[in-house]
């Protein structure tokens, strides 16, 4: 081995190892905003909420999809999934419905709103007519 070589490989192997530890612990959403950001998103979560109470389908789904789309890990948010999600059903948006209800109960499958979210999945799975979808998703009411 020439000395370029002695000198390549070991960085390399450095290169490599510190490419693959990952992060030493996941910070949470909060310290992911800055002030002005973590004031939008309570403002876009507020708005959401208030448009929901008002019966604004148009209003609450645009307001969720602001929330989820422009705020990092507003998806960790379980709720605003769930109204994001009835929102888009209400206004005949399935697929984004269904999806957004997807990931609602797999990424939260322990909070409260799961059971809700599985309920509205099954529904929709018998509107596309996708009877063994719907079945196990009513599986989790055993």
């Amino acid at each position: 081995m020439s000395a370029r070589h002695l000198v390549l490989v070991p960085l390399v192997l450095v290169a490599l190892v510190s490419a693959c530890a990952g992060p030493p612990g996941r910070r949470s959403v909060v310290s992911e905003l800055d002030a002005s950001d973590r004031a939008r998103a309570r403002e876009a979560y507020g708005r959401m909420l208030a448009a929901e109470e008002a019966g604004d389908a148009a209003g609450t789904y645009e307001a969720g999809l602001d929330l989820l789309n422009n705020y990092p890990g507003a998806d960790e948010e379980p709720h605003g999934l769930l109204v994001t999600a009835r929102a888009a059903l209400e206004l005949g948006d399935q697929r984004s419905g269904g999806r957004l209800l997807d990931l609602l109960v797999r990424s939260h499958p322990e909070s409260e709103y799961a059971v809700e979210g599985w309920y509205d999945l099954a529904a929709v799975e018998r509107a596309r007519g996708r009877w063994a979808e719907e079945a196990s998703a009513l599986v989790w009411f055993d």
